[in-house]
């Protein structure tokens, strides 16, 4: 019971951290590029750490152009990452990348923790 629960916590940490990625996430697509914002290509960019313009294409019904298009602008506001493979260009959520990779350190106190008491 004990580690379910423990696990049950994990996940809901988890799952808010990633909620949280995708509201900055949200937000910075609706300020920066109104046009381009959709939940579709939000879902996209979050589905796995990295997508393509084929997989765009697929999500959105786009043609390969305004995919292609979409992705680099994003790439210009820096939410994604561009990388070539080969022929391949993939585009890297970065942030979702090191989540899953390095995960989110624990942060640390910069001073040590005061109690006080007061008299009632």
């Amino acid at each position: 019971m004990c580690s379910a629960s423990k696990s049950g916590t994990k996940l809901n940490w988890v799952e808010q951290v990633l909620a949280g990625f995708r509201l900055v996430s949200k937000n910075t697509l609706r300020t920066r590029l109104p046009k381009v914002y959709s939940q579709d290509l939000l879902n996209n960019i979050f589905k796995h750490p990295y997508t393509k313009i084929e997989f765009l294409e697929k999500d959105l019904t786009v043609k390969r152009k305004i995919a292609a298009k979409y992705l680099n602008r994003l790439v210009d506001i820096q939410l994604l990452q561009k990388v070539k493979i080969g022929t391949t260009n993939f585009y890297i959520n970065q942030q979702l990348y090191k989540f899953f990779m390095e995960g989110v350190p624990i942060a640390q106190p910069s001073e040590p923790i005061k109690t006080v008491i007061t008299e009632v």
